[in-house]
């Protein structure tokens, strides 16, 4: 009788399995990801979320309780990224990426925004209110025809802030936010304006200098920076 080889057995078992694992069907997610970008002013705002779908169920009061902490989305929660700092609720939210928690109920909602982005699922454990980078108190508006996938968008854009809206179901509210264009409108124009900085000269002249270019316009431009 033939000597039962185990190594060959082992090395059998997981081509076998490799195989298996390779041919296994991609299925889509019941909640796909979501990331929505907006420049509102001159400040970028990015939501990453997942998006539920009603199927037939009834969405608030029912699938998410009223009074309790919602990750707003689906599987790992929502976040919103700022890349200039915002102001909500006359709240100034510095740059930066925050998780979105909402607690609904039925004629108004609290959301808010939270500093601890590893916060995970509804109510989660580890949440500390002093992390909460701004919360607002927003009002219940009604929506039709009913919207079966959850949605945020950002919305309402101006020059100067825009609105983060919730819709789902017969549901939305609406967080708005404002930005400080002018104050960098007003700077930059002043930058441009009052011409090249100190800086802009020396680093000028040391290109002339190490490049052994025009040293007496390196000269200049030294005498320049120093004034």
């Amino acid at each position: 009788m033939k000597k039962f080889n185990f190594t060959l057995a082992v090395f059998v078992f997981l081509m076998l399995f490799t195989v298996n694992i390779s041919a296994q069907i991609s299925t889509p997610r019941s909640s796909p990801a979501c990331k929505v970008t907006q420049t509102v002013g001159l400040v970028d705002v990015t939501v990453d979320y997942f998006r539920p779908n009603l199927k037939g169920r009834k969405a608030f009061g029912d699938v998410v309780p009223y009074g309790s902490m919602w990750r707003t989305g689906a599987n790992s929660g929502t976040t919103i990224t700022f890349g200039d700092e915002v102001t909500i609720n006359n709240t100034k939210v510095p740059k930066g990426t925050y998780i979105v928690f909402t607690i609904p109920q039925e004629k108004e909602w609290t959301v808010i925004f939270n500093k601890n982005t590893k916060l995970q699922g509804n109510d989660p454990e580890g949440y500390k209110v002093e992390e909460d980078a701004a919360r607002i108190t927003v009002k219940v508006m009604p929506t039709m025809p009913v919207v079966e996938s959850f949605t945020i968008g950002i919305n309402n854009v101006k020059g100067t802030g825009a609105t983060i809206d919730i819709t789902w179901e017969n549901v939305i509210v609406s967080v708005p936010f404002t930005v400080d264009t002018d104050t960098k409108v007003m700077n930059n124009i002043k930058t441009k304006l009052d011409g090249p900085s100190g800086n802009d000269y020396y680093q000028a002249a040391s290109y002339y200098l190490e490049n052994k270019k025009d040293i007496v316009q390196a000269k200049k431009w030294i005498d320049m920076a120093c004034d």
